[in-house]
């Protein structure tokens, strides 16, 4: 075959694979590609979940510790309500475990100092066998859910993820109300008038 026929063939293979590379079909196959690998790595990034683990008893709070400790949650443990009140980040966490019966203070005085500081979570309550009346004072201070000692560790993941939801909510609505806020800000004397008419 001459040089010239050569040349043609040539030419027309680098046009066939240049077409097959600028092809919608591999675009989208492409885009898919930097997507899911976008959505992998966002996955990887997500932040763990707080749980902060209130309990005078070790091997409840290890036992709590071991159960939720998974890429998802990060489980800080304390050993008694003012401990946990000394050195928790209250503001960072997102559910609460407290046992009921603790030495100086409660779970439940541990919930009403919350409530008093703005700083109430989700919370959990541990309850023995005996502490009917201190679970109804729990509930009345603002506990999500109880649960009974010794506790499954399917019944314990329910709790928490019941809770964290319970969270996510409360976070949303907050993000509402404050959007909502920053809205009425903006409005003129005379919008404000109107919408106060309304």
């Amino acid at each position: 075959m001459n040089s010239g026929g050569t040349n043609r063939i040539m030419r027309s293979h680098v046009a066939s694979c240049d077409q097959a590379v600028h092809s919608p079909n591999l675009r989208s196959v492409e885009r898919r590609a930097s997507t899911d690998q976008s959505r992998f790595c966002d996955d990887d990034a997500v932040k763990p979940q707080i749980v902060f683990a209130v309990d005078d008893d070790e091997l409840t709070r290890e036992s709590i510790r071991r159960l939720l400790s998974t890429r998802h949650f990060s489980v800080q443990v304390f050993v008694s309500a003012l401990d946990f009140l000394e050195r928790a980040d209250v503001a960072s966490g997102d559910c609460l475990i407290t046992d009921i019966r603790m030495p100086r203070m409660s779970g439940v005085e541990l919930l009403k100092e919350l409530a008093l500081r703005g700083a109430a979570l989700p919370t959990i309550v541990l309850t023995g066998y005996g502490d009917v009346p201190l679970a109804v004072a729990a509930m009345k201070a603002g506990a999500l859910d109880l649960l009974q000692k010794p506790f499954e560790a399917s019944s314990l993941k329910s709790c928490v993820a019941r809770a964290l939801e319970h969270a996510g909510r409360e976070r949303e609505g907050h993000a509402q109300t404050q959007a909502a806020r920053a809205l009425v800000k903006r409005l003129t004397d005379r919008e404000r008038e109107v919408f106060e008419l309304l």
